[in-house]
């Protein structure tokens, strides 16, 4: 007599329902899914013997993602999923690192719209020496061509007209 043992993963649909998608950037279905692998005798499933994992599977795309992707807002994904161009070399980075991964220069953050009836004077800290007063156009300038790549601090002051 021949016993046929083995075993087989199978799936559970957990939930489904909508979500913002990382891969389509947009609110589409999602089913939520649990794989097991399972003891199987004479090729039945007889008990659960380990969890594979969990995923949530994009109806639209195809993607599957861990299923704290459904914690997340539209807003928290979509900064997750943006770049930033490296003011010295122009190479897109990922939003979660703070020097550029080509060059090595760091993030310079963009500067705020001026507002109006309101005078604002740039300055900068470059190697410990405060230099400035620069203009907003003079300072925009320089960051776009690479010049203020070795900056420590770029800070305005503004004063009321």
């Amino acid at each position: 007599m021949f016993i046929i043992w083995g075993s087989r993963s199978m799936t559970k649909k957990l939930a489904s329902g909508s979500f913002f998608c990382p891969g389509c950037r947009g609110n589409t279905g999602y089913t939520h899914l649990r794989y097991k692998r399972w003891f199987t005798l004479y090729f039945i499933p007889v008990f659960p013997t380990s969890v594979l994992g969990e995923v949530v599977h994009c109806q639209s795309c195809g993607g599957d993602y861990k299923p704290e992707v459904l914690q997340y807002s539209q807003q928290a994904i979509e900064a997750a999923l943006s770049t930033w161009n490296c003011s010295r070399c122009g190479s897109g980075n990922n939003a979660s690192v703070t020097t550029c991964l080509r060059c090595g220069s760091p993030r310079v953050a963009a500067l705020p719209a001026p507002q109006a009836e309101i005078e604002v004077t740039y300055y900068l800290h470059r190697n410990g020496v405060q230099e400035g007063p620069f203009t907003r156009a003079e300072i925009r300038a320089g960051l776009q061509s690479g010049l203020y790549a070795d900056v420590d601090l770029i800070w305005n002051e503004s004063k009321n007209l």
